[in-house]
């Protein structure tokens, strides 16, 4: 029965890239407001989901977030 359960899931995932200014992640999560709360609640909505959820940048080279969560697959109909 676990089988069929890890059959009917699959996974829907999202990289996003930008050329912007960038900025400094652990910075960005440590003050928790402003931007850096919106942030952290994507992170967490991810997450509540049993996601992933990744940021990549630094400041002057852009901004890459990727994330991931499990969706069920619809059943296959005759």
């Amino acid at each position: 029965m676990k089988d069929k359960k890890i059959q009917n899931i699959k996974i829907f995932g999202e990289v996003v890239r930008d050329n912007g200014i960038g900025f400094d992640v652990e910075k960005v999560f440590a003050e928790k407001q402003g931007t850096a709360f919106e942030i952290v609640g994507m992170r967490e909505r991810i997450q509540l989901l049993k996601g992933r959820f990744e940021i990549k940048s630094s400041p002057g080279h852009g901004t890459e977030v990727f994330f991931s969560v499990p969706v069920a697959k619809r059943p296959e109909t005759l």
